[in-house]
């Protein structure tokens, strides 16, 4: 049943990279190299766990990090500790992203006269 799944999951991610579109089109076609590799290359190293408990939950990361690329529009491993209104400038070049610098905000308690 396990096998089925990933196998599943397998498929469906190396669909995402056929259809991957990356926020700068320049970078299309290396994200998508980036994504099937990636995939190639975690089947790979996960492929002797034997452990129904183990597969489920390298599954549920799959399936976050999914989530994660398709919200931020971006393939590469995102740090969780970043806020959900964070943005990133991408190298697909060599695969690596940074946080882009934000313009200060306003805030409630400033009532409008003063910038963070």
């Amino acid at each position: 049943m396990l096998r089925r799944e990933v196998l599943s999951l397998y498929r469906r991610i190396l669909k995402i990279a056929r259809n991957w579109k990356a926020v700068n089109p320049e970078n299309t076609p290396a994200e998508q190299l980036y994504i099937k590799n990636e995939v190639r290359a975690q089947i790979r190293e996960n492929k002797n766990h034997t452990e129904p408990e183990k597969i489920k939950k390298l599954l549920e990361e799959a399936e976050k990090r999914i989530g994660i690329a398709q919200y931020y529009g971006i393939p590469y491993p995102k740090p969780e500790y970043y806020s959900k209104g964070t943005t990133f400038d991408v190298n697909a070049q060599q695969m690596t992203f940074k946080i882009r610098q934000t313009k200060p905000t306003l805030t409630t308690q400033d009532h409008g006269t003063h910038r963070q």
